[in-house]
Parts: C-alpha cells; sequence; structure tokens
C-alpha cells in the first residue's frame, strides 16, 4: 500500500526546518537524541503500515456510528489502538509522570501526522 505522506519531506521539516536536533540541548529532551526521534517515527510508520493504512479506504466508506450507547467502529481500529498503547505511542509529548515520553511537541505533531 503507498504511503499517504513523504518521509524524506517530512524529514526535512522536522532536521532542516525546524533544527529537531537543537531541542534535544534544552533539558526537558535532554535524555533525547535526533537518532532516537527518527526510531520513533520509524516505529509509528511500521505500525501504521501494518495497522492502519490497510483500513483505510474501507473505514472511509463506513464512518463510525453510535449503536446502542456504543461507538462502533471499523474492526481493524482495534488492534491498531492496542499495538500502540502496548508500544508507548499514545501521549508521547506528556510529561513522564503521566506516563508519557515527554517528546517535543514537534516530534509528537510528526508522529501523530504519520
Amino acid at each position: 500500500m503507498a504511503k499517504e505522506y513523504d518521509r524524506r519531506n517530512l524529514d526535512f521539516l522536522i532536521k532542516e526546518v525546524f533544527d529537531s536536533a537543537s531541542l534535544c540541548k534544552y533539558p526537558r529532551f535532554a535524555d533525547y537524541t535526533p537518532d532516537m526521534f527518527d526510531m520513533l517515527l520509524d516505529s509509528a510508520d511500521l505500525i501504521a503500515e501494518k495497522y492502519l493504512r490497510p483500513i483505510y479506504v474501507d473505514s472511509d466508506r463506513k464512518a463510525a456510528e453510535l449503536v446502542d450507547g456504543v461507538v462502533q467502529v471499523h474492526p481493524g481500529v482495534e488492534p491498531y489502538v492496542k499495538e500502540m498503547g502496548e508500544s508507548g505511542m499514545i501521549g508521547v509529548t506528556f510529561d513522564l509522570e503521566h506516563g508519557g515520553q515527554q517528546l517535543p511537541s514537534l516530534i509528537g505533531g510528526a508522529h501523530e501526522f504519520i
């Protein structure tokens, strides 16, 4: 399945335009390196490729709906959300004490974009 974005362009924006490496000098992000940002985005891409992209068309054709007080979505959404949770990729910009990874918003936004 074709990607819905161009990783090369995303990397250019993150690294060259917004200089993500410079964020690592701040105490809040000092435990991170640019390579770690890349690994997170690579992982997000692999998860999206495996779980999310294959259901794009079907899930667009049949929107989520409320049935007897329960929201029903495409059955492929559950394994995707489960994998994202198990991989620690939900709330990546949240503080560490709140269960997040305390990543910069720039990287969190790119992660969500993928």
